[in-house]
């Protein structure tokens, strides 16, 4: 998980792999260290590969102008590349 500000990346947060799982599911809930000026939040997914370089299976990116100090974000319903959240 990344923000951005200025056009520059940060990585927040990186999750676990799940392992020899073709609909691998992560129900977490995080709390992320977000600063006033980051601009946006883009969550990545990619395939582990062992033997190579991991696989980028899509991105979302979400509009943090404009969010309340503590805001929750849904992903439930909102794709990801090929990847649709399970977890609101």
């Amino acid at each position: 998980i990344l923000t951005t500000y200025d056009g520059v990346e940060r990585e927040i947060y990186k999750g676990r792999t799940i392992l020899k799982n073709v609909n691998p599911k992560w129900r977490d809930e995080l709390v992320l260290d977000i600063r006033p000026t980051d601009e946006f939040l883009t969550i990545q997914l990619f395939d582990y590969d062992v033997s190579s370089k991991d696989d980028f299976l899509g991105q979302r990116k979400f509009d943090l102008t404009g969010l309340r100090a503590e805001a929750r974000l849904k992903l439930k319903g909102k794709k990801i590349g090929n990847v649709e959240p399970d977890a609101e």
